[in-house]
């Protein structure tokens, strides 16, 4: 199941992977920043959710969007 143009989309037949690399090509710090910023973007009222989940996330909210 995924979202496609808008839409949801199942596939029985198909295979979602992830390799993970021996280290992170980004620090921990910037990857919380972006998903700020996304739930911010895209999350609409349901960022609440999200920040519900992840705290430390609301203060780094307040960091990423002051700057901006």
């Amino acid at each position: 199941i995924w979202q496609c143009g808008g839409s949801l989309e199942i596939h029985p037949c198909s295979h979602v992977g992830h390799v993970f690399p021996k280290k992170a090509p980004y620090s921990r710090n910037k990857a919380l920043a972006n998903s700020v910023r996304a739930a911010e973007v895209w999350m609409d009222e349901y960022k609440e959710v999200y920040y519900h989940r992840s705290p430390h996330a609301r203060l780094v909210r307040l960091l990423v969007w002051s700057v901006a």
